[in-house]
């Protein structure tokens, strides 16, 4: 959760005379995408200091989007701390505290200091000055101050003893003893502000003025929840507003604006100081007229020359300041004031929905509150509506009809519905005003039914050219739907049927009203009967056939030529063409049998010679010469016969297609 911690403004009277003023809060403008702006007025005179303190996670936020707003300023400038200024800080000092050092760390790294140490035993205190020589750990170390011990050494020699034994011990050199002080001062101060980050706004300016600050920062999205009390045929409609103020400063009344538009707003790292990767060139030991030392230096001097911009950027930031010159620039004051940042002009934006409450709102910190946004009362009709029916029995929604006439564009959110007691729940989406919304919240148990689907397709025109069938045909879709009605008296309920644009209602009720994708029909179930309700919907479709390619043909088309469907045009269209293809059918089915006769001879001389060679050297070797001469014989004049008839084919297909693309119906 991010948290706004405190502001306070301190004005500069004079040269050091400071005298804090109170920064009132006036405007909070919440959207309902995560953000909310921030408004502060106050009147000024002179120069001014703005001091803002936010939590870690709303600084880059801050640095973002922060405006100030002041006609009178001459020069105005942001200045904070970086997240590296406590440990950059910390290093600087002569004795390093920024990894927070255990007394043997600290020592150790002061080894060659002068240090005056107070060390006693048994037989008495002991005041020692001289260097630190060494600070060792004994091997069977428990982390105890007993177990190390420390070396100093003098003009008189080197004295060693326990830590344990010193009571105190100082630097000599005085600036470390105080800069040892100051490390520990910042160091308590950043418990305390460890998750908070301080900004200064300074103004140099001249004369009383109104200064406004102005800011964007992650807020919780603010919700809608609503009410209705059905009565007869109207309702009692609630809107109200739900809001959070997750802020650790109290709203005391502002003007609160609610906006459901969708700004875009995103989070970037702006307060962290961000280095680019520079090359690192070797030194030129070895002199600096080698080719390859020469070469290497333009190309990294190309190289720093296109980082310049970036560089001088990390380095405004690192200095933490952030200055405007506004001298010559008399527009400053309404760009970055009024006419952008204000929530006034937010309202009459024409792409967002505005919610303002009539009254200065209060809310105290880490506090919620739900506003009332509308009381009115609303068209409102009950129904039964049965909605997306499928092959399975459902029961249909108890819903109401409701029509905002509210004057408000409502955004979604959950609403619960009354009648004589809790009714249900239900779910709106945005809702225009004087826009009409069937809202569900129950389903109806006496009720049910379902839906069965058939298409039928019937040829209306048929034409054919240049060898191709153009087909007209009517496609009937039927949706019948079987509805029960199990009450002991007649129900009207509402059905809805999906629309399918590319066809038109044909033999059907006309919809009582029709949404962008629901036609919505009126029925009249008798009580504890069924009844069945049938939705036609057609369309024309029109497709096109090759009769080169037969197989392309559907087999509508064969059903209306054969059932005796077509006129007598379309019969004698078929005849013909069926006429024509059969002489190709015919030459085809004799080229096949003489490939089946020529088939058989050469199996039979294949078996005479076979016979020939099993009785070689007999008498009837003669016989079965002479019956593989007559083979001989028929094979050619088949083959011959067979080459004869593939001419015929080919010529007949050729005539037959030069009738197709004749052809005409």
């Amino acid at each position: 959760m991010k948290h706004i911690l405190g502001l306070s403004l301190l004005s500069i009277i004079g040269v050091s005379a400071l005298h804090a003023i109170e920064l009132p809060l006036t405007d909070v403008t919440i959207f309902s995408s995560g953000v909310a702006f921030y408004e502060h007025k106050v009147k000024a005179t002179n120069s001014v200091n703005f001091e803002l303190t936010f939590d870690n996670e709303q600084i880059d936020d801050f640095l973002k989007s922060v405006a100030v707003s002041d006609p009178g300023a001459k020069k105005i400038t942001l200045e904070y701390d970086s997240s590296e200024t406590l440990d950059k800080t910390l290093q600087s000092f002569a004795i390093d505290m920024s990894k927070r050092p255990t007394l043997f760390e600290l020592l150790k790294s002061q080894i060659g200091s002068e240090i005056s140490v107070v060390a006693g035993d048994t037989n008495g205190a002991k005041n020692l000055s001289g260097r630190l020589l060494s600070v060792e750990r004994s091997s069977t170390g428990t982390n105890q101050n007993s177990d190390i011990h420390i070396s100093l050494v003098d003009s008189s020699g080197i004295y060693t003893f326990a830590l344990s034994q010193i009571s105190q011990f100082n630097f000599s050199d005085k600036n470390k003893n105080d800069e040892l002080l100051k490390a520990l001062t910042l160091l308590d101060d950043d418990i305390g502000n460890r998750d908070k980050k301080k900004v200064i706004v300074k103004i140099e300016g001249a004369g009383n003025r109104d200064v406004k600050l102005s800011y964007v920062l992650g807020a919780p999205v603010w919700k809608t929840t609503y009410r209705l009390l059905l009565g007869n045929n109207e309702a009692v409609f609630q809107a109200w507003a739900i809001v959070d103020n997750s802020t650790n400063f109290d709203w005391e009344e502002i003007k609160l604006n609610l906006i459901t538009g969708k700004p875009v707003s995103f989070r970037q790292d702006l307060y962290e100081p961000y280095y680019i990767t520079r090359p690192t060139i070797d030194l030129p030991v070895e002199g600096a007229a080698k080719l390859e030392m020469y070469e290497s230096a333009v190309a990294t001097n190309e190289m720093m020359m296109g980082a310049l911009p970036t560089m001088k950027a990390m380095s405004d930031m690192a200095m933490a300041e952030r200055y405007i010159d506004e001298e010559a620039d008399d527009s400053y004051d309404s760009t970055l004031g009024g006419g952008v940042f204000s929530a006034s002009s937010s309202v009459q934006a024409d792409t967002k929905f505005v919610f303002t409450p009539n009254t200065p709102i209060s809310i105290e910190r880490q506090k919620s509150m739900m506003i009332p946004l509308k009381v009115t009362t609303l068209p409102a009709k009950k129904m039964t509506v049965f909605s997306n029916l499928g092959s399975m029995n459902v029961n249909p929604k108890l819903c109401v009809e409701l029509t905002n006439t509210s004057g408000l564009n409502l955004p979604a959110g959950a609403i619960t519905l009354y009648d004589e007691g809790y009714s249900g729940d239900s779910m709106i989406a945005f809702l225009p005003k004087d826009e009409k919304r069937l809202i569900s919240y129950g389903d109806d148990l006496l009720l049910s039914g379902r839906r069965t689907t058939n298409n039928t397709d019937t040829i209306l025109k048929m034409s054919a050219v240049d060898g191709y069938l153009k087909v007209e045909t009517e496609r009937l879709y039927t949706a019948t739907y079987f509805l029960k009605n199990s009450d002991s008296k007649a129900r009207t309920v509402i059905l809805e049927h999906p629309i399918n644009y590319d066809s038109t209602l044909y033999k059907t009720d006309k919809p009582i009203e029709q949404t962008s994708s629901m036609y919505r029909f009126q029925v009249t179930i008798p009580a504890n009967s069924s009844l069945e309700y049938a939705v036609n919907e057609k369309r024309t479709l029109s497709n096109q056939y090759s009769l080169l390619i037969e197989s392309t043909l559907n087999k509508v088309v064969y059903n209306y030529v054969n059932t005796g469907k077509a006129p007598s045009s379309v019969v004698s269209f078929f005849k013909k063409v069926s006429d024509e293809k059969q002489k190709v059918e015919d030459i085809s089915e004799k080229l096949s049998e003489l490939q089946s006769t020529l088939q058989a001879l050469n199996n039979e001389q294949d078996r005479t010679r076979k016979n020939m060679e099993a009785l070689a050297g007999t008498s009837e070797v003669g016989n079965f010469t002479k019956k593989l001469l007559q083979l001989e014989d028929e094979i050619v004049s088949t083959t011959s016969e067979i080459e004869k008839t593939k001419k015929d084919l080919d010529k007949q297909k050729e005539a037959y297609n030069d009738f197709l693309k004749t052809v005409k119906l």
